[in-house]
């Protein structure tokens, strides 16, 4: 049986990453279970968390029109706790059963507040996988700062 930590290594975010780092992760990190058709997170709201894929497949809607797959072991989403605003940018939705590593925003927030050099690490990876895996992002966000400001 896989543990945590053998999850998290498969995650792109963490390729990098020391094992003492991996393991304060898997700490910090909690199981769940997750059933077909649940939402685990709606566009606009308040991140609390982020998950990386340990079974199952999720559809993360950036849209209504634009979605990504989740189905490989180490698949993540919610990573936007990081940003300035900290809302989510997308919806998740379970398309099967499955599993997922739910890591707290405080938590991990505070772990990258205490590891430096790691999160410097994690940032330029996160970095480097959107503009990689999500280019039309950069394009939305860019004609949305182009278009005129309307006034009354």
């Amino acid at each position: 049986m896989e543990t945590k930590s053998d999850i998290l290594k498969k995650c792109f975010l963490f390729s990098t990453a020391s094992d003492t780092y991996i393991d304060a992760i898997s700490r910090i990190a909690i199981s769940q279970y997750f059933q077909e058709g649940e939402v685990l997170a709606i566009k606009g709201e308040a991140v609390n968390f982020f998950f990386v894929l340990q079974a199952g497949m999720l559809m993360v809607d950036l849209d209504g029109e634009k979605a990504l797959i989740l189905q490989k072991e180490g698949d993540f989403a919610g990573f936007e706790i990081l940003s300035r605003d900290h809302t989510l940018c997308s919806t998740v939705t379970a398309l099967t059963d499955g599993k997922a590593l739910f890591i707290k925003r405080d938590d991990f927030m505070a772990m990258l507040g205490d590891n430096p050099q790691s999160s410097e690490q994690i940032m330029q990876l996160w970095k480097d996988h959107a503009g990689h895996t999500f280019p039309f992002l950069e394009d939305t966000r860019e004609s949305q700062n182009s278009q005129p400001a309307m006034t009354a």
